[in-house]
């Protein structure tokens, strides 16, 4: 394929959509409840927080990794980065179960779930053509402690 012909997801960006999608944004506590992981260690997991959003100004399309301290050291699981795509006006959430069960030592943990627009994951969706194309960072704390 020329060039020229190729598919682009246009990556936009305005102080009316850089607010309406912080706004549309929020870490609230998550209804999977208490977890726990696979790891040699046992651990449970209280409450985890989940990120919701609610009707979505315009398209999305990001890679989310989570970056946790436990104020020892730093842990910086990312793993694989988690394609996150929705179209507007869609609601959804996010659980971070997924990233946190690889954790093996108990503790208090703080971290920064990252939303980085990406356009090759708005690609995967062929109705996506434009999406919001600035980043995101949530503060996130959860606990993790012995049976």
């Amino acid at each position: 394929m020329a060039p020229e012909e190729a598919e682009t997801v246009e990556l936009v960006s305005s102080p009316q959509f850089d607010d309406a999608m912080r706004d549309t944004f929020r870490v609230r506590a998550s209804r999977f409840g208490v977890g726990s992981n696979t790891g040699p260690v046992p651990l449970q997991f209280g409450f985890l927080k989940g990120l919701c959003y609610e009707s979505l100004p315009i398209d999305m399309a990001f890679q989310a990794t989570l970056r946790v301290s436990d104020d020892r050291r730093l842990v910086r699981y990312t793993g694989v980065p988690r394609p996150l795509r929705g179209r507007a006006g869609s609601s959804g959430t996010v659980s971070l179960d997924p990233w946190v069960m690889s954790i093996d030592t108990p503790g208090t943990y703080r971290g920064t779930l990252v939303l980085a627009a990406d356009p090759n994951v708005g690609y995967e969706d062929p109705a996506i053509k434009r999406i919001w194309g600035g980043d995101l960072e949530f503060p996130i704390v959860f606990t993790a402690s012995e049976p």
